[in-house]
């Protein structure tokens, strides 16, 4: 299964490192246990990973083999069967690590929307969109917090053919966020993991995002970055913040459309990303800072996202 290969690639590639990987590709073989790592990389070994890599992408070399009739057969006869089961990516995980605690990746649905969405902050538009609730009880990534009103959040994601849009209702009973670029998340913020081929995210990888919004920062308006990704993203990325003017602080909306070209993803109904939502809080009342993330599982190297379904 490619998703297990995946996997075994990356953690070999995460823990050795250049003793196993040239500039060829990886090398033909090594021994861990007795620190052993050969220095040749073999050229028939390469032209299996080739067609290996394209099947995974296209299935184009599995679809060529399969036109030939007596290999259906043959594999009919000896008792293989057509699967389209979901790949249970938690058990893979959980396998592939040997451990039995790994948590189940939650699921969330996109709806297709059913006109234009306005960025504007105001959620008028969302009334069909399904919550993703983001608690202490649920979410909670690291440090300490005594209840909703110190941090939580309820989620939102639907979707056309040119946008994944998403928006964010944020209680936080103070609100302190003044830095710019980079450092939007040492304060507070709420940051968006995007795993496009719901593949394993991985640090780093220009496949992947992580993109945060402060809610205001030290230039008056919100902030937008996207860490792997050049920083700023323009226009790819459109953001409308607002504060709740009632209470002067302690809530604020983020409204967003992230386009589908700058996520190199095609929209259609059925389609499953890997996502998690997280809210950063940092206080000047002595209390410590805290982070939620919805679905955000750690093993080795990667992370396993949750998935968001596009609903028709």
């Amino acid at each position: 299964m490619p998703e297990v290969s995946l996997l075994s690639a990356r953690y070999m590639f995460s823990e050795y490192g250049e003793r196993i990987w040239t500039k060829y590709g990886f090398v033909s073989s090594f021994n861990p246990g007795r620190n052993w790592f050969s220095s040749d990389s073999i050229g028939i070994d390469q032209g299996v990973l080739f067609l290996m890599i394209e099947n995974y992408r296209t299935g184009s070399v599995w679809k060529e083999f399969m036109k030939n009739q007596n290999i259906r057969k043959g594999m009919m006869l000896a008792g293989f069967k057509d699967s389209s089961e979901p790949t249970d990516y938690d058990s893979l995980i959980a396998s592939a690590r040997g451990k039995k605690d790994v948590k189940r990746p939650k699921d969330a649905y996109a709806a297709k929307t059913k006109g234009m969405i306005v960025i504007d902050g105001i959620l008028g538009e969302w009334s069909d969109s399904h919550p993703i609730e983001i608690t202490h009880e649920n979410s909670l990534e690291f440090g300490k917090l005594i209840s909703k009103n110190d941090l939580s959040a309820t989620a939102y994601f639907m979707w056309d053919k040119e946008f994944l849009y998403f928006a964010v209702k944020v209680k936080d009973d103070i609100i302190i966020a003044n830095s710019i670029g980079e450092n939007i998340y040492k304060e507070d913020c709420v940051e968006l993991y995007i795993d496009p081929d719901y593949d394993l995210f991985v640090w780093g990888n220009s496949k992947d995002y992580q993109i945060g919004i402060a809610p205001r920062s030290i230039k008056g308006g919100s902030q937008v970055w996207s860490w792997f990704h050049e920083g700023d993203p323009g226009e790819n990325i459109r953001v409308a913040v607002r504060l709740n003017e009632q209470y002067r602080r302690g809530e604020y909306t983020v409204e967003g459309a992230i386009r589908w070209k700058y996520l190199n993803a095609v929209p259609e109904a059925g389609k499953v990303l890997g996502i998690s939502i997280a809210v950063h809080d940092v206080d000047n009342d002595g209390s410590p800072e805290a982070k939620l993330n919805w679905s955000f599982n750690k093993f080795n190297s990667s992370v396993m996202l949750g998935s968001l379904k596009l609903a028709d």
